[in-house]
């Protein structure tokens, strides 16, 4: 059941991965998408936070003792037990740090969460359920071993996903946010309103786009939005990696919903709409201005995206330059933008 460790390992690594994403991209767009919960704000100011409680007897050494006993939690729901107890007494800057350390926790946890779920039998059982898993639908398995470990990997705030006939655990942080999002800092909160909005919806599935151009393009802008309103933020490197990633989708697209025609590399009409799309109703924004650069190449290089040489698919130079200059000055364009 390798095959399953690499499907998880597949979705982690689409927020993680830049440069190999470099040689696709995706179609389509239907309804307009809202954007992810809390990060509407696009002023580059933090707002006041109403909403965190008050904690004036709060106990300085609260992140080290959860610390401790994260090291010592024998699994995720552990993990959560010690977070529940922590984090009522935190102020919001430890609830910060008490959740960096949980994420950190997840990364090395997951691989042994997923090892119950490995068997043949366990993956046939769980593909003949409709997902999302539900603690009620976790009771209902007959494997006791099974089901022991579903509902431990729910208590655990992880969900199930499936990809190529696979069943495997990802962070649900739709649950994280329920549980604790009014003890975290503003900056927090926003992160994971991100995450939230993927580990619900998917960008991708099967080397394809799940979600329409416009919803790709709106989480592309809220990840650029959380740069610029966060640039001290402990996670502002994470977001900003995930931010090229899914520019680089709006731009080439994925291996299955490229933006351009395998036979001559030319930018397909629909994508080039989209494109135009973006740069006409988000005209002052980073992203646009990425997008408007991208379509000016293409125009330069009578409409190809590639060129082809030794038979083989290729940046052109002007592509090339394009595409480092994405990374290398992403940030300095955001701070600009501010």
């Amino acid at each position: 059941m390798n095959k399953i460790k690499q499907k998880a390992s597949m979705l982690i690594a689409c927020t993680l991965l830049f440069g190999a994403l470099l040689s696709a991209c995706g179609t389509g767009a239907e309804q307009p998408p809202a954007e992810p919960p809390g990060i509407g704000d696009n002023s580059g100011e933090e707002q006041p936070d109403n909403n965190t409680p008050e904690t004036p007897d709060a106990d300085p050494d609260a992140v080290p003792k959860f610390e401790q006993e994260l090291n010592n939690a024998k699994d995720a729901a552990g993990a959560i037990g010690a977070m529940d107890q922590h984090m009522k007494g935190a102020t919001p800057e430890q609830a910060d740090e008490m959740f960096v350390l949980l994420e950190k926790f997840y990364e090395t946890d997951l691989s042994s969460a997923e090892q119950p779920l490995m068997d043949p039998a366990a993956q046939q059982a769980l593909l003949e359920i409709e997902l999302p898993m539900t603690g009620q639908k976790a009771a209902e398995l007959k494997d006791e071993k099974l089901r022991t470990a579903v509902q431990g990997l729910l208590a655990g705030k992880y969900k199930l996903e499936t990809a190529e006939g696979s069943v495997f655990p990802v962070v649900d942080y739709k649950a994280l946010a329920e549980a604790y999002q009014s003890y975290f800092t503003d900056a927090i909160k926003d992160y994971i309103a991100l995450k939230a909005a993927d580990s619900e919806q998917p960008v991708a599935r099967d080397a394809a786009l799940a979600i329409t151009a416009d919803e790709l393009a709106a989480r592309a802008l809220a990840a650029e939005n959380y740069l610029a309103k966060y640039p001290d933020s402990v996670r502002f490197d994470t977001v900003k990696i995930d931010y090229l990633h899914k520019l680089t989708m709006v731009l080439f697209g994925l291996n299955n919903t490229p933006t351009f025609d395998y036979n001559d590399y030319r930018l397909t009409g629909e994508a080039k709409a989209n494109l135009e799309k973006i740069v006409a109703e988000h005209p002052d924004t980073v992203t646009s201005g990425f997008v408007q650069e991208f379509l000016d190449i293409v125009k330069q290089s009578n409409g190809q995206v590639y060129v082809k040489k030794d038979g083989q698919q290729t940046d052109a130079p002007e592509m090339k330059s394009f595409k480092d200059s994405m990374r290398e000055t992403v940030e300095k364009r955001i701070a600009e933008k501010k």
